[in-house]
């Protein structure tokens, strides 16, 4: 069996793992700040796998730009929904 079938089968259960937190987010009445704070959260847990891969510290220029970019993006889904 290639590696390929795995990565899919994976890549199915994250994706009904984060259809079924979103149904129970919005299952209720809708909170659109709540919601993009989890999203935002969640997204800044990617921290817990640097110590398994190659992780360089970037320069400092590129961590404003990384700051920023969460930030937009964390703003950017609050007014999706």
């Amino acid at each position: 069996m290639g590696i390929w079938l795995l990565v899919i089968i994976a890549s199915y259960f994250f994706f009904s793992l984060a259809f079924f937190g979103d149904k129970l987010m919005l299952s209720g009445k809708a909170n659109a700040a709540l919601y993009a704070f989890y999203i935002g959260i969640l997204s800044a847990l990617v921290v817990v796998f640097i110590p398994f891969i190659n992780f360089r510290f970037p320069q400092t220029s590129s961590i404003v730009w990384i700051i920023a970019d969460g930030l937009v993006y964390v703003l950017g889904v609050y007014t999706m929904f």
